[in-house]
């Protein structure tokens, strides 16, 4: 075995030798070799030799490219004949890597020492040097060589290898093993850290795990160290079941969890029988079976069984504390599991992985500042790059960075973060999925699908990468393939929380749907909503037929008092709605109160993530005032809008709109408006709305208030508090001030004063519930008029 594990190191030291380090005139023959054809390579340089004799550069590319053809011994003769003071560090470690082959230990050692005193950071002298050490039998020595270089460098895959095989070669496989897995979360494709991944499962006994791993990795090891792997012992059954977790789909990815369960079926049964003598082996297999629970997804039975040892007196290694913790996150108790994050972190201060999962802690519960404080430290202390690349870690952190300001609606300083990490990394799956969710949450939900699918295609394997499509690609209206990647990741991984969630959006989405709106009035002054009235109206569709269909019922009920008499108006309707991918159309055929039937339709259509149109005409229009009602008159209507909206914070509209009533009068009305976000903050956003509309009338005289033409401008500014928040439930108050001027021909102008109070919850996706109060002050006719309103809307699924 030692000599595979040998093998193996020369293989990968041979492979650090950068290109870019030879010389400019020679990289012809380097490339040349590099590609594998030796022979040819040192043909093309000993022909430039012979016409450039004594030219060390030239011989210091022979002496390369020798080693890399396993012509180790006439390398170092080569070597011998020359003068290599002041050679450059590359050519002293080609000489080291030949001297190895050679069993030369001593001008091994030596040509790494000059090379290093060369260049004192290079890792490939270090790497080098530590082997050579090994090789003589100083595997401490060679240890404690590479810690020193990971100390200031440890997320460095090619050190963190180097370290591991050092390990290996001292016979400390387990330690062997964790390197290994960490060079692979610095380097997910590194194929020899993925061998030392094998040979480590080999050795520590769980050769069934090591083959199926191998045998997804055709060519990674030969038959004869297959059937090695075959003959080696029993396994760690719960750290391979973690392995096996990330790499399969479906049930099987529970084998190993479940075979370790197993062990510890009796230890459990004496725990919930009473039983307190427990053997030292009997704790470490309770302990080890939260962590076999967590990865079992069985988050419940993981809280309950540190209860029941914690009620028991039985200590919890902090080991498995952060299993505990993460079962707590997972049932959506992260106050508790934040607790628990703290108290491992107490004892491994360290750890990169406690300390982002108390980031997710605080932000899941609303201790979004904290969170923000504590991810930005996680990440200034983290190193950025390792060895000219970029650290895992340090990305890690650095995308999370952008989801503290995501979940903290500071969306334009997330997609900057977010922007510039996808940028840097356009092949990192992790980095396009935190800026897909931040263009989701601008109002971005083609751009956002687009970068999901993009992360998908980084990482094909990711149920969750499948999931997070389907939000965006309910929102543009595409249910055929939401459906089919909800199913493709509800195969995958049901128990992912991404595919949870992707799940009940689509449940949500499959429901019934009720939309109701009602209104109440008093005025004073002569207003042309009359001195009390009312207006209730709802919709209710059925749930999708077809996919694109759905049906629905809908009712008008209208009251107001004038001087003179009451006036009573219903309207009720059915029809039918088409939804398919950016489209919406609608149509109703409508009866009332009138006498009279009529026709409904509307049009929505959103080409992309900015522009949305839209269009409504209706024979019997359900917007005639009631003033005009009262004296008989009935209209038609139809109406044009658009709409731009830059992103969440900043939009444009525009609409015009004809009605044509009985009485031969032809109302025109236009409007246009501007909304801006100003502040967006975790619990404070403050925004305003400017508005300018008018209209213009054929007909003098009418029985209704119906000015020639006027004109009303007016900016809103509003606040809203968000008090509480509780995963898909929160509850918030708004407050709105309106100022504005109106504008009647014939009598002048006059301000509008208008303020309101709002109460906002949203109770869960199913059920979303607003109500509040307003009073304006405005002039019609030239007599200043006040209306006090109390409004409720509800939009709910069942």
């Amino acid at each position: 075995m030692r000599a595979t594990v040998l093998a193996f190191s020369l293989c990968a030291a041979f492979a650090s030798a950068p290109l870019a380090s030879q010389p400019d005139r020679h990289s012809a023959a380097v490339a040349q070799a590099r590609d594998g054809d030796h022979a040819g390579a040192l043909a093309a340089l000993e022909s430039l030799a012979a016409q450039r004799p004594g030219d060390r550069a030239i011989a210091f590319d022979r002496i390369l490219i020798l080693g890399w053809a396993g012509r180790d011994a006439e390398a170092l003769a080569l070597a011998s004949g020359l003068d290599i003071a002041g050679a450059p560090a590359w050519v002293l470690e080609a000489i080291g890597r030949s001297a190895r082959d050679q069993k030369r230990f001593d001008l091994a050692r030596s040509a790494y020492q000059r090379a290093l005193r060369a260049e004192p950071g290079r890792i490939e002298s270090r790497i080098g040097l530590a082997f050579t050490m090994s090789d003589q039998g100083d595997h401490a020595g060679a240890a404690r060589r590479l810690d020193e270089a990971l100390a200031a460098m440890p997320g460095d895959a090619r050190l963190l290898e180097a370290r591991a095989l050092v390990a290996e070669y001292g016979g400390d496989w387990l330690g062997a093993l964790a390197l290994h897995q960490r060079a692979l979360k610095a380097e997910p494709q590194r194929r020899e850290s993925l061998r030392g991944v094998i040979r480590a499962a080999g050795r520590l006994g769980a050769p069934q795990l090591a083959v199926d791993l191998a045998a997804r990795h055709p060519g990674l090891l030969t038959e004869a160290e297959t059937a090695a792997l075959r003959a080696d012992a029993t396994a760690l059954q719960i750290r391979w079941a973690r392995v096996e977790e990330r790499i399969e789909s479906g049930e099987a990815r529970f084998e190993w969890a479940d075979r370790a369960l197993a062990a510890s079926d009796s230890a459990v049964r004496r725990l919930a029988e009473g039983a307190r003598d427990f053997s030292p082996t009997d704790r470490r297999l309770l302990a080890d079976r939260l962590e076999a629970l967590q990865v079992r997804r069985r988050p419940a039975d993981t809280v309950a069984l540190h209860r029941d040892m914690t009620s028991a007196g039985l200590p919890v290694p902090g080991y498995a504390r952060p299993s505990v913790a993460d079962a707590l996150l997972e049932l959506r108790q992260p106050e508790a599991a934040a607790a628990l994050y703290r108290e491992a972190l107490a004892e491994q201060p360290g750890d990169f992985d406690l300390s982002l999962a108390l980031f997710f802690a605080l932000i899941e519960s609303e201790r979004i500042d904290e969170a923000t404080e504590h991810i930005d430290a996680l990440a200034e202390r983290t190193p950025r790059w390792q060895a000219g690349r970029a650290s895992h870690d340090a990305v890690t952190a650095r995308n999370a960075q952008a989801l503290a300001r995501l979940y903290g609606d500071r969306l334009a300083e997330a997609e900057r973060r977010s922007g510039a990490l996808r940028d840097a990394l356009p092949y990192n799956a992790q980095v396009r999925e935190a800026h897909a969710a931040v263009l989701l949450a601008r109002g971005w939900p083609r751009l956002a699908d687009e970068e999901f699918r993009r992360a998908g295609a980084v990482d094909p394997a990711s149920a969750g990468l499948r999931a997070q499509r389907v939000g965006p690609l309910l929102d543009v209206h595409d249910w055929g393939r939401a459906r089919a990647e909800l199913h493709a990741a509800q195969a995958m991984r049901p128990d992912d929380h991404r595919v949870r969630r992707a799940a009940d959006l689509w449940a949500v989405h499959e429901l019934r749907e009720l939309d109701l709106s009602a209104e109440w009035g008093t005025s004073s002054g002569g207003t042309p909503t009359g001195s009390d009235d009312w207006r209730i109206e709802a919709r209710l569709y059925t749930r999708p037929l077809a996919s694109n269909w759905r049906l629905f019922g809908q009712a008008t009920r209208a009251r107001a008092d004038f001087d003179t008499r009451v006036a009573r108006w219903h309207r009720e309707g059915i029809g039918a709605e088409y939804r398919a991918r950016d489209l919406l159309l609608s149509a109703a055929l409508t009866d009332g109160s009138s006498g009279k039937a009529g026709v409904e339709a509307a049009a929505a259509w959103q080409p992309d993530d900015h522009w949305s149109l839209t269009a409504q005409s209706a024979s019997v229009s359900s917007n005639v005032p009631l003033q005009a009602w009262n004296a008989g008159v009935r209209a038609g209507e139809i109406g044009l809008g658009a709409r731009y909206a830059v992103n969440e914070s900043r939009s444009f509209g525009a609409g015009l709109s004809r009605m044509d009533f009985g009485d031969g009068n032809d109302r025109d009305q236009w409007w246009v408006s501007w909304f801006e976000r100003w502040v967006s903050e975790p619990r404070w956003r403050v925004e305003t709305t400017a508005s300018l509309g008018g209209s213009a009338n054929s007909l003098a005289g009418a029985p209704y208030f119906n000015p020639g033409s006027d004109l009303t401008a007016s900016v809103e500014l509003a606040g809203e508090w968000l008090n509480w928040r509780r995963y898909e439930r929160q509850f918030s108050q708004r407050a709105a001030l309106t100022l504005g001027q109106y504008a009647q021909e014939g009598f002048g102008s006059g301000s509008i004063l208008g303020v309101s109070y709002e109460h906002v919850w949203e109770l869960d996706r199913r059920l979303h519930l607003r109500y509040g109060v307003g009073r304006s002050l405005r002039p019609y006719d030239g007599e200043r008029t006040g209306r006090t309103v109390a409004r409720v809307t509800l939009e709910g699924r069942f």
